[in-house]
């Protein structure tokens, strides 16, 4: 089994979550102000993973639950206007409250098009600042 070894300068891995189903309000449309509907979270975060593999303290990682939450929340408190502003909330307040080196999110809006799957946007973000790192 492989062990980290004190050699190793960085360990960076990817967490993240797929399809996170949540219900808010979103959209610029008069209805939309007023009925909730659902989006479709899919949301990557890079971080140097090695001090956790040592110590097994999952608050040197990236906590799948809390990011979830996080998304609930900012899904639920912002009642955003546009896709775009609702996943670069996620997405940046995710990269800061887990000192994230990277991430990645796609929101997707499956009842914005009656022919479609669904609409998306996505962005990534490297880290702009130290990070820590």
């Amino acid at each position: 089994m492989y062990e980290p070894s004190n050699n190793d300068k960085q360990l960076h891995g990817i967490i993240g979550i797929n399809q996170l189903r949540l219900s808010g309000i979103i959209g610029i449309l008069p209805f939309e102000r007023h009925i909730e509907q659902d989006v479709l979270i899919d949301i990557k975060l890079k971080k140097d993973l090695k001090s956790c593999l040592h110590t097994g303290n999952l608050d040197e990682s990236i906590d799948y639950v809390i990011l979830a939450e996080l998304c609930r929340c900012i899904m639920q408190e912002q009642k955003c206007l546009l896709l775009e502003t609702l996943a670069t909330q996620i997405l940046m307040t995710s990269m800061e409250r887990f000192n994230a080196l990277w991430g990645w999110i796609r929101v997707s809006k499956p009842a914005a098009l009656p022919n479609a799957q669904a609409a998306y946007v996505e962005f990534e973000q490297q880290c702009l600042i130290s990070c820590g790192h």
